[in-house]
């Protein structure tokens, strides 16, 4: 698999598109916004910039960008090898997208959705081929965060799922398997707790706001605090 086709343009999608072409991928990246597009390149070149001005990067920037592409239109996914959507959390939006992809792409392609909270399976659920969606869920920002949920819907494939964690660690990733479809999946519902206990700690006079940021950084090692 060498070909990523990305959709949306947002900051998660130009950050997933920045770290497959780091990683020697060439990527489509697509957006029917083209003033989001011509964004989402500039803030890949800005970000490739401050990698390279801490030595962190591989290989000149030019090579990087040279094998980022940018598309108005969903058909530019035909010879792709992974689709992932990161459109906005609106259900009917990303359903949309990949019934239009199921009847471009090929019977192999991955769908795979970085959806934080919606279920893969409902996502799944109108297509031909629900085995081959899966979530991908990365992490802002992308290109620092190791972390990839890989979330295994009702009907995703063992082939899928096998695939998809390759692809993560060829990317530098470390992913871990959600084997049930739930909303939120791992991170976001233990994070999900742990802001709702730290609001009702601010309500009951417990600490400040200042001081329970500073004691989530401090003593479980978050980089930064609820508030």
């Amino acid at each position: 698999m060498k070909n990523v086709f990305i959709v949306g343009a947002g900051a998660m999608g130009s950050g997933i598109a920045q770290t497959f072409a780091q990683s020697g991928y060439r990527v489509i990246i697509m957006d029917i916004d083209a003033a989001m597009l011509k964004k989402a390149v500039e803030d890949i070149e800005w970000s490739l910039n401050k990698l390279a001005e801490k030595g962190l990067l591989s290989e000149p920037k030019k090579g990087i960008l040279s094998r980022i592409e940018a598309a108005r239109s969903l058909d530019a996914a035909m010879h792709t090898d992974v689709v992932i959507e990161a459109v906005h959390e609106n259900l009917a939006t990303k359903q949309n997208v990949f019934r239009q992809l199921e009847t471009v792409c090929s019977g192999e392609t991955i769908f795979g959705t970085n959806t934080s909270s919606l279920p893969v399976t409902e996502i799944a659920a109108g297509l031909h081929t629900p085995q081959r969606c899966v979530g991908i869920h990365f992490f802002n920002p992308v290109h620092r965060m190791k972390l990839v949920e890989i979330v295994r819907g009702l009907r995703t494939s063992d082939q899928t799922i096998a695939r998809t964690h390759d692809l993560v660690l060829s990317i530098g990733k470390e992913p871990v398997i959600v084997q049930r479809d739930i909303a939120g999946f791992i991170v976001n519902r233990i994070n999900g707790m742990a802001y709702l206990e730290a609001m009702r700690l601010l309500e009951m006079g417990i600490a400040t706001v200042e001081d329970i940021d500073k004691a989530m950084r401090l003593g479980l090692g978050h980089p930064m605090g609820p508030f």
